[in-house]
């Protein structure tokens, strides 16, 4: 898992709220009305567990319905919330991963590139990217950090060195 500085955890965050509420608006279904009803409630009630953090229950029903409906007009609707089940950080997400996210909304997007959820994935993959970048920035930033205070460490044993080598030639010459 990913750890982020705290610096960094507000801009992410903000990004995170922002791309979320054009997501929740992206989610509306349109599809075509012969579509059997069975369907849509599927993904509804898939809509309500998630809304409600029954992420686990969430995932079951979407397994569930790919498996059964394949050729579904809402196979999309189901796959884009399975990928995206895996940004949502709650501690109650056994799913939130954003590595597998990325693999995720990729997939979505070579196996539904018309889909109305492909402005939303595309989306999802920039705030990935830029949140894996500053990842390794942090990383980075946190390695030149340990040197320096290594080498911190090591000049003021050198300080104290000098110091104590100071002192004792004071002492000579005092003589």
């Amino acid at each position: 898992m990913w750890s982020i500085s705290a610096r960094v955890k507000p801009f992410i965050f903000l990004l995170l709220a922002i791309l979320m509420s054009s997501c929740l608006s992206q989610q509306k279904m349109a599809k075509n009305e012969t579509a059997p009803n069975s369907e849509r409630k599927i993904v509804l009630a898939i809509d309500s567990l998630l809304k409600i953090q029954q992420f686990v229950k969430a995932e079951h029903y979407g397994r569930l319905f790919l498996n059964r409906y394949e050729h579904s007009p809402y196979v999309d609707d189901v796959v884009y919330r399975m990928a995206y089940l895996h940004v949502i950080a709650d501690s109650k997400n056994p799913f939130f991963d954003y590595s597998q996210a990325l693999k995720s909304f990729q997939l979505f997007l070579k196996k539904f590139p018309a889909s109305q959820y492909a402005f939303a994935c595309n989306n999802w993959l920039k705030v990935l990217y830029l949140t894996s970048q500053l990842q390794k920035q942090v990383e980075t930033l946190q390695r030149d950090n340990r040197k320096l205070k290594n080498e911190l460490k090591v000049s003021s044993a050198q300080i104290e060195q000098l110091k104590s080598t100071l002192r004792d030639l004071e002492k000579v010459i005092k003589r």
